[in-house]
C-alpha cells in the first residue's frame, strides 16, 4: 500500500518535470503591422481581431464569434521612430541659434555658438528611423 503511494507521487513529480521541460512559450510579434495598431502606439496585442489575432495575440482567437470563418486584412501603415532623441537636439540647436541672433554682446553670441558646436558634435550617428508597413 505504501509503495503505491510513492509510485503515484513519483509519477506526478515526473509529469510536472516533463511538462516544465517540454512546454513552449508563445510570443506575440514585436512589431505592429496594421494602421490601427500603429496609430495607437503599437498596441497590437490589445486591438487584435480575427485577421491579426494569430500574430499579435493568439488568446484573442477564443473571443471571436463562431460565425467568423475567415478574415482578409489589407492595410498600410507607417511611423517615424526617434530612438536617439534627435528631435530634441534639433530643437536645442534652433534655440541656441535664436539666442545667437538676439545676442546684444559678443560674449552671449560666443556662448550660443559654443553651444551650437557642442550640439553638432553630439548628433553624429544619430538617426530618425521611418518605418512603413504593408499587409
Amino acid at each position: 500500500m505504501i509503495e503505491a503511494k510513492y509510485r503515484l507521487l513519483i509519477r506526478a513529480a515526473l509529469a510536472v518535470v516533463l511538462l516544465g521541460a517540454l512546454s513552449q512559450t508563445a510570443h506575440a510579434i514585436p512589431f505592429s503591422f496594421e494602421s490601427r495598431s500603429l496609430g495607437m502606439g503599437g498596441v497590437s496585442t490589445a486591438t487584435a481581431d480575427l485577421g491579426t489575432a494569430a500574430w499579435a495575440n493568439p488568446a484573442m482567437l477564443t473571443n471571436q464569434p463562431v460565425e467568423d470563418d475567415w478574415s482578409l486584412l489589407i492595410g498600410l501603415g507607417g511611423f517615424v521612430r526617434d530612438d536617439d532623441d534627435l528631435i530634441t537636439d534639433i530643437d536645442d540647436f534652433q534655440d541656441a541659434d535664436d539666442r545667437r541672433r538676439n545676442a546684444t554682446n559678443p560674449i552671449d553670441e560666443a556662448a550660443a555658438l559654443a553651444e551650437m558646436r557642442s550640439i553638432i558634435g553630439g548628433i553624429e550617428n544619430k538617426a530618425i528611423a521611418p518605418e512603413a508597413t504593408a499587409l
